[in-house]
């Protein structure tokens, strides 16, 4: 049965899901911390509209995917039960 192990490594990936998404957080506090407001704005400022809107855009895409993931993981699991619950 080749569902088993796919769904047991998907459940094995939100704690990795989780921790990617905390160390992405204290990075940027840590960037925050280091480098001001004042510096990241006036980088975002001086780059080009297509860069800036990118950076900008790619917290909130990286968080739409985590919890993408999470939910994901957690329909493959209900699946799996109601699987084995057939058999």
């Amino acid at each position: 049965m080749v569902v088993g192990p796919i769904l047991a490594r998907a459940r094995r990936n939100w704690g990795f899901v989780v921790v990617a998404g905390a160390c992405g957080f204290a990075a940027g506090i840590f960037g925050y911390l280091l480098f001001g407001p004042s510096s990241i704005i006036a980088v975002l400022r001086d780059a080009p509209m297509l860069v800036a809107g990118t950076v900008m855009a790619l917290p909130f895409a990286f968080g739409a995917a985590a919890v993408a993931s999470l939910i994901v993981s957690e329909q493959r699991r209900a699946q799996s039960r109601l699987l084995r619950a057939a058999l």
